[in-house]
């Protein structure tokens, strides 16, 4: 990333008898990779994207009674940019026909490697029916994962149902 037709050797193998091959990638941005022959370099694959995120977690507490809580945590380094940006959490009922926006709040920047924030969700939420969302609005693209319709709208009092 970004994404400019350039691209770079990365590895060398030979291809099983029946002319395969795999690799194994960890990259740490968005990538795309494609397969050259070597002894043809006409022959070239179509570039395939692969698509890199921090890793996250969404834990529900106290669904349906008095304090019904969500707690977001992002597994990022302290200088990475989404650590300096707000985190939104929206709450989806199943008869409503749209998310709804119930906090927001700045991602910490102590801490290492993740960072948590919880949301105060409405008394007698967070049901089995009742789906949490938590986005933070980044620039589009920033080099990390797969840009979603809602990246625009992370952060609006409302967002539609579906963006499909």
């Amino acid at each position: 990333w970004p994404f400019d037709g350039v691209f770079v050797a990365g590895a060398r193998d030979r291809a099983s008898d029946g002319g395969f091959v795999a690799y194994t990638l960890r990259p740490i941005r968005n990538v795309q990779v494609r397969l050259r022959l070597a002894s043809d370099h006409s022959v070239v694959s179509q570039p395939t994207t692969v698509w890199v995120d921090f890793a996250s977690t969404i834990v529900r507490r106290g669904g349906g009674g008095p304090r019904p809580r969500v707690r977001a945590t992002l597994f990022a380094p302290r200088e990475a940019e989404i650590r300096r940006k707000a985190a939104h959490a929206y709450l989806l009922r199943p008869r409503w026909d749209a998310w709804r926006r119930v906090g927001s709040s700045r991602w910490p920047r102590r801490g290492r490697l993740s960072a948590s924030v919880t949301f105060a969700y409405p008394r007698g939420t967070l049901g089995r029916r009742d789906r949490v969302l938590v986005c933070t609005r980044e620039r589009v693209p920033d080099g990390f994962g797969e840009p979603t319709p809602y990246d625009p709208l992370c952060g609006a009092r409302r967002l539609p149902r579906s963006l499909r």
